[in-house]
């Protein structure tokens, strides 16, 4: 699902959006507007592909600037100190927690164990970036 939202405010985003205004004008509304400015429609679909391609060409740039998978974490407060009340009472996030939800969000997003997409997803979404 993160992936999915996040693949969506990408793409909504390359159409300049206003973030209040998304309460307000749906992804249709926004489809359309697109297609008036521009004389091509496309679908959510692509829409979606577009902001996959963002997320991935982000990532080869952190990357390449040095950043590592070990530098995804969350605030040590998430991992220190236990929710008090509600269904997550006690928990905290644990090193392990956090691998797994590392790796299960790596490979919906067809990335490599290093968090490094992966030469398929690349050409799957014609992407083409030097190594």
């Amino acid at each position: 699902m993160l992936a999915e939202v996040q693949n969506k405010l990408a793409g909504l985003d390359t159409m300049t959006t206003c973030d209040f205004a998304r309460y307000g004008i749906t992804e249709e509304q926004y489809l359309d507007l697109f297609a008036a400015a521009t004389g091509r429609r496309i679908g959510q679909e692509e829409l979606y592909e577009l902001g996959e391609r963002i997320w991935n060409l982000t990532r080869l740039f952190n990357l390449k600037a040095g950043m590592t998978s070990k530098e995804e974490d969350l605030p040590v407060r998430f991992k220190k100190e236990p929710l008090q009340d509600g269904p997550a009472a006690g928990h905290f996030f644990t090193e392990a927690d956090l691998d797994c939800l590392r790796n299960d969000y790596y490979a919906v997003r067809g990335w490599g164990a290093d968090g490094a997409p992966t030469a398929e997803k690349l050409a799957a979404l014609n992407v083409q970036y030097p190594r």
